[in-house]
């Protein structure tokens, strides 16, 4: 019998990561967006 504890914990850590993952993203894209000044027309 598969130990099911053991398989959600796992999946647990590994969804914690990419979550993790994706936070970093956004927050390096966010950084990029700030730090580019306003081309002509557009506003921030």
């Amino acid at each position: 019998m598969p130990d099911y504890k053991k398989l959600y914990f796992s999946l647990a850590a590994k969804v914690a990561d990419i979550i993790e993952l994706l936070i970093k993203a956004q927050q390096e894209c966010e950084e990029i967006y700030i730090g580019e000044p306003a081309g002509p027309g557009e506003t921030k």
